[in-house]
């Protein structure tokens, strides 16, 4: 399947600042992307540029196979078929729901509308809603009536900039998989603005990881979470601690990497002199009952509900995070001795 979306080496700058460069990626017809990173990483101002309302200083923005943005070309939102989702709804307060969705519909006749807007109503659970006004719905309701309106026309790509910001986190969660299950049953293609890497995780197929304007890593969540490319990615993604440790060569000719959490063999082409550090997640941690294994004392433990999220510190002073039960986790400075599980798979920063 050819891409639907692709950007090519996009670089964005005002006056002398430069917000983004040397952004490249592409989404086939019906993935959902995600633009993720810190506030100020220039999320906002890259969506804005594929919706159409800034123009690259460099590269090109292809849709559809058609170019719709460069230094010399700018084709309008309302003419690249963009629909739009914001995070305060931006939902007309004079207008029914049903007319609020029929707004991108005045090209259809009249049954058309109709029969398209009681289509997204059913498909969101809100049939009941049409005649009534925005403020008479809660705000996951506006949410999803603002989704269904952007929907409406078809669009050839839809942009969500930091939609579930506004909700409070119980409802956000749930949203997340209402608005993942409608975007996919109408097979468009679509980008999703967010901080928030749960929100990342549960809703894309593709995450476009940004750090102070430029593209830090592009893959699946798996790809993100399971093999960080850079210790930026390591850091802002799940939880866990990258573990400092030394390079030598076994008598087999391979490069081990040896920490005090144990060792583990590492490709040929690592230098010696690489600062390499192995990523080591809560789910690799367990507690023992033999003294022979690592020694580590619990620093502090947060408690998550049905788990505390705990600091453990090695004797060299490094920081280990780990989940223990809820029930029976010792106080803090507490004696606890681990097991760390190490395998192929566990991640190699350098």
């Amino acid at each position: 399947m050819s891409a639907h979306l692709i950007l090519q080496d996009i670089a964005i700058r005002y006056a002398n600042k430069t917000i983004v460069e040397d952004i490249s990626f592409a989404l086939k017809e019906g993935e959902i992307g995600c633009l993720l990173g810190p506030s100020g990483c220039g999320k906002t101002t890259l969506l804005r540029t594929i919706a159409g309302f800034e123009r690259p200083t460099h590269g090109k923005i292809t849709l559809r196979g058609n170019e719709v943005a460069s230094p010399s070309l700018l084709v309008p939102p309302e003419k690249r078929r963009v629909g739009m989702v914001f995070q305060d709804y931006a939902l007309f307060p004079h207008l029914t729901i049903e007319q609020n969705i029929a707004f991108g519909l005045s090209k259809q006749s009249k049954p058309e509308q109709l029969q398209r807007v009681d289509a997204l109503l059913t498909l969101i659970g809100l049939s009941h809603t049409k005649k009534r006004y925005p403020h008479q719905l809660s705000g996951g309701q506006q949410q999803r009536i603002a989704l269904a309106r952007a929907l409406a026309p078809k669009p050839d790509i839809l942009l969500l900039d930091e939609p579930f910001s506004n909700l409070d986190v119980e409802l956000r969660e749930h949203l997340v998989h209402d608005v993942r299950q409608l975007i996919k049953s109408e097979k468009v293609t679509a980008i999703l603005v967010t901080h928030d890497q749960q929100e990342a995780f549960a809703t894309s197929d593709k995450i476009a990881l940004l750090n102070d304007g430029k593209l830090i890593q592009w893959g699946s969540a798996d790809e993100l979470y399971d093999q960080p490319n850079s210790v930026f990615s390591a850091e802002f993604i799940g939880q866990g601690t990258l573990i400092k440790g030394a390079i030598k060569k076994g008598n087999d000719g391979t490069n081990n990497l040896q920490t005090e959490i144990g060792n583990l063999t590492i490709p040929e082409h690592i230098a010696h002199n690489d600062a390499v550090k192995l990523l080591i997640r809560p789910d690799r941690i367990a507690l023992s009952n033999n003294e022979s294994d690592i020694s580590v004392t619990l620093v502090s433990k947060s408690f998550r509900g049905g788990h505390y999220l705990c600091s453990l510190e090695t004797n060299n002073k490094q920081l280990l995070t780990v989940r223990l039960p809820a029930q029976n986790t010792p106080a803090p400075g507490a004696q606890l001795f681990i097991t760390v599980s190490l395998s192929n798979t566990t991640p190699i920063i350098y």
